[in-house]
């Protein structure tokens, strides 16, 4: 595809829907490793031998995690008869509102890079 203000064969139009949401998420586990004595029962009396250890997840229960959803959408529309041609759209989490232009304009090249080769003017 070439740019051409001037007689374009197609439009292209973006827009861009936000959304706050909230998931429930496990917290982490971390494996302590716990040592533990190995006795012996040896004439009427515990005998220490040596130290075994075993790993002890802690469940730590769960946490809600609150983020900021959004979606882009690319619509390719003719630009003589004004139908729309190809929609495609992409949804993630938007992780710094400062970069949204630049991760929105990463994200419009994916999905440009998704339209039908078919549909492409030349």
């Amino acid at each position: 595809m070439v740019r051409d203000d001037n007689q374009p064969d197609l439009l292209v139009s973006t827009h861009e829907y936000f959304e706050n949401k909230s998931q429930q998420v496990a917290n982490p586990s971390y494996p302590y490793p716990y040592y533990v004595p190995y006795n012996i029962w040896y004439q009427r009396r515990w005998m220490p031998v040596g130290f075994g250890y075993y790993y002890q997840p802690w469940n730590t229960g769960y946490h809600t995690e609150h983020y900021t959803d959004g979606t882009l959408i690319v619509d390719v529309i003719d630009a003589k008869t004004q139908q729309l041609l190809w929609r495609g759209s992409l949804e993630n989490p938007v992780n710094d509102p400062a970069e949204l232009s630049k991760q929105f304009a990463h994200e419009a090249e994916k999905i440009l890079a998704r339209y039908p080769q078919h549909l492409q003017h030349s």
